[in-house]
């Protein structure tokens, strides 16, 4: 268990790494990023999810 969470970490940190050189270099695009597409993307995954969970009801209801 302690190696699967130290291997999380790692990830983070080289994310979070690579996130902060991009904001330093990029500065107009990294708030874009941000403010925008993060947003966004997370919108995406939820209702990705949601249709995920609530297919196998529209399936069975259609019956």
């Amino acid at each position: 268990m302690s190696t699967i969470k130290k291997t999380f970490f790692r990830i983070e940190r080289k994310f979070d790494a690579g996130t902060e050189r991009l904001m330093m270099h990029h500065q107009l695009l990294g708030f874009f990023l941000l403010i925008v597409v993060a947003p966004l993307l997370t919108l995406l995954a939820v209702r990705a999810c949601a249709c995920i969970l609530a297919m196998p009801y529209i399936l069975l209801s259609a019956i």
